[in-house]
């Protein structure tokens, strides 16, 4: 007797229903025979897992039927159930096929090979014809070997568990941080004396010429250091225009600038020896101030330089 035989005729029976199962009664008879085929593969579980037993291919090509009349959620699911099982018993088999492999030998091997194909004249021998059809679609169908995903002598990392850091709770008062208002901020801003020594030549320099076009005045054309220098003179200058001791304009669609005219005469910001600046003469109180941002690439710096001829820099480095 066939082992999958030992299932109910029912299972496989699908000869009398119709392909797809559309109406109530038909669903029911669908779902009645999917719960059966269930309980089925739960029940002989054992049997179905031994590497020898071919009973688990027939539950799989059932499950295959009945899965083609499937076409409501509810009969889905019992179909899903069934694949599930079917999977568990699958690794099932697996892990003992595995474990059973050492276990043969030459003589297990020939007997199993002499019972699959046996000679129709003489069940004694081998049907080599029909063992060389089976050979020839697995070696069509198997996969290659040239590929490695890794080296075989690699094993995998171990985890490593990282220990949660619990979070202190803060007691007592908080700080609140203090507030500082813009005017205050401005003042804490102080140029270094690299840039001081800088502003007095520019301050020197207005003061002489009275009113220099802005580019003339900060651009250095010297092709090695002239960029990063021109972009130093520009911040120096900001703050010279921050401490209200020039003003910066347009004319002519030109950019200007001029010193600034003071009661006591034309006075530089000065600084100590710890490089503290003492601004107390500059009129910001009452002054409309701006902000501007610019942005000065490699190209527009030499294009300025072609633009104005410049040939030396006004401020020497």
């Amino acid at each position: 007797i066939h082992p999958a035989a030992a299932l109910p005729a029912s299972y496989y029976s699908f000869a009398s229903m119709p392909k797809h199962a559309t109406t109530r009664i038909e669903r029911q008879q669908l779902r009645k025979k999917q719960r059966a085929l269930r309980e089925s593969i739960i029940g002989d579980r054992d049997e179905l897992c031994q590497p020898e037993s071919t009973r688990f291919t027939s539950a799989l090509r059932s499950a295959d039927d009945l899965f083609e009349q499937v076409r409501r959620p509810r009969e889905l699911a019992l179909d899903n159930d069934i694949l599930h099982e079917l999977s568990r018993v699958g690794s099932e088999r697996a892990r003992r096929l595995d474990i059973a492999t050492n276990q043969y030998s030459v003589s297990t091997f020939l007997a199993k090979v002499r019972s699959r194909f046996p000679d129709d004249d003489n069940p004694q021998f081998v049907d080599l014809v029909a063992l060389g059809r089976f050979a020839r679609r697995r070696a069509l169908t198997s996969p290659g070997v040239d590929f490695l995903l890794g080296s075989i002598q690699a094993q995998a990392e171990g985890r490593t568990v990282r220990q949660r850091e619990r979070r202190t709770r803060v007691t007592g008062a908080i700080e609140q941080p203090v507030r500082v208002d813009a005017e205050s901020r401005l003042r804490e801003m102080r140029p270094d004396e690299k840039h001081q020594t800088w502003m007095n030549r520019m301050f020197e320099i207005l003061s002489e010429k009275g009113e220099v076009k802005f580019f003339e005045l900060v651009t250095n054309p010297d092709p090695e250091n002239g960029f990063t220098q021109t972009v130093e003179n520009i911040f120096a200058f900001s703050f010279l225009l921050r401490f209200d001791r020039v003003s910066l304009f347009v004319r002519d669609d030109e950019l200007i600038c001029k010193v600034k005219k003071f009661k006591g005469g034309n006075q530089m910001i000065q600084g100590d020896d710890e490089g503290n600046v003492d601004d107390s003469n500059a009129s910001l109180a009452g002054v409309q101030t701006g902000q501007l941002i610019t942005t000065l690439s490699l190209a527009s710096w030499q294009s300025v330089v072609q633009m104005y001829d410049i040939r030396t820099s006004m401020i020497p480095t």
